[in-house]
């Protein structure tokens, strides 16, 4: 008897009829794809997110801007030296009705912060947060509030108590911290120079406004009356007399965080954001004149770096004793240092442009 079995056939079999496995150069192909695919892509993310981080420290230098133009609106007449801004760091001093300083030149010049007992020497960066938000960032207290006994003593117009038993009245913030990024100094990334920071028990504690990178901005107001023969300093002492005018800006506001380069009399590094190399504006360029600000060997300085480009290519000729005009003489200058965490190079975003 023939066996009635039948024998079965899987359906799909006759798909895989034939087909071998992907080989190794198939393989090698789609891997290489996707190698180029993710060398493509990469780079574009990390523009991105690096514009976006662009975008979002212009939008912190806007709300600076707005809010410093608040505080000169109310503290023009306290503030006369620097135009009605807050001080950036050599023009600290508060004054009274009479236009006479509230403290002294000793206590109140080169550096002095005048909200912490001692004035500890601090920077530009470190102004912008106390002013614009008050010492303890609870709101700035106004000279028109505080009793005549306490007016030649700011280190306690944020601690001590009126007749009533309260705190001295405060002036609403005039920058919101919600929308700013507050870091405490000594959080800051990388490593400071000691010799920047001579006070470091007190100084480490003051915030400074951040960039998107975790970077302070650095903020330098410009002396009201300075002198156009004289653009820029490198330090201030308030015994010297310049024979050319005060300055208009000095290099020494930030020089915690951009160091000093001033050969062959000082040479100290700023922060180190953990990227290492020098700040490009550590040379301040202070003895810079028109024949030589616009050699390429003194590019890198803070003087050429905030030079007015179109005023100075309009010169009609140019001598030792030509004006040098920098950016933003009757207002101030923020700075922070981009992506490459060193201040003074191409991608800094700033409140200024120099015209070239």
């Amino acid at each position: 008897m023939r066996s009635t079995v039948k024998s079965f056939r899987f359906r799909g079999a006759s798909r895989f009829a034939g087909r071998s496995a992907f080989t190794l150069i198939e393989l090698l192909t789609v891997i290489l794809i996707f190698g180029v695919l993710i060398a493509i892509l990469v780079p574009s993310m990390s523009a991105a997110r690096a514009a976006g981080k662009d975008a979002s420290t212009a939008g912190t230098l806007s709300a600076i801007q707005t809010a410093l133009e608040a505080f000169k609106d109310e503290h023009g007449k306290t503030f006369p030296r620097s135009g009605g801004y807050p001080p950036s760091f050599m023009h600290p001093n508060l004054y009274d009705q009479d236009n006479q300083p509230v403290f002294t030149m000793a206590q109140g010049a080169n550096g002095r912060f005048p909200f912490l007992p001692g004035y500890p020497k601090v920077y530009g960066a470190h102004y912008l947060p106390a002013m614009l938000m008050g010492a303890d960032l609870q709101g700035f207290v106004r000279r028109s509030d505080v009793p005549p006994d306490l007016l030649g003593q700011p280190e306690r117009w944020y601690t001590v108590l009126d007749d009533q038993g309260t705190l001295l009245p405060r002036a609403a913030s005039y920058l919101d911290a919600s929308r700013v990024r507050l870091i405490r100094t000594d959080e800051l990334p990388g490593t400071h120079n000691p010799v920047h920071f001579p006070n470091w028990a007190m100084m480490k504690h003051l915030p400074v406004i951040a960039d998107a990178h975790d970077r302070p901005v650095l903020y330098y107001v410009p002396h009201r009356h300075g002198s156009l023969q004289n653009m820029m300093e490198w330090y201030y002492s308030p015994t010297n007399h310049y024979p050319d005018g005060p300055p208009i800006y000095y290099h020494v506001d930030n020089a915690g965080f951009t160091g000093i380069l001033s050969e062959p009399l000082y040479n100290q590094p700023g922060w180190n954001f953990g990227r290492g190399g020098l700040h490009r504006i550590a040379r301040p360029g202070h003895e810079l004149t028109a024949l030589d600000i616009d050699d390429d060997h003194n590019r890198d300085t803070l003087a050429r770096y905030v030079l007015d480009m179109r005023a100075f290519r309009s010169l009609p000729e140019k001598t030792a004793k030509s004006p040098l005009r920098p950016v933003n003489k009757d207002t101030y200058l923020l700075i922070t240092a981009g992506r490459d965490a060193i201040y003074g190079s191409p991608d800094d975003v700033r409140n200024f442009e120099t015209g070239e």
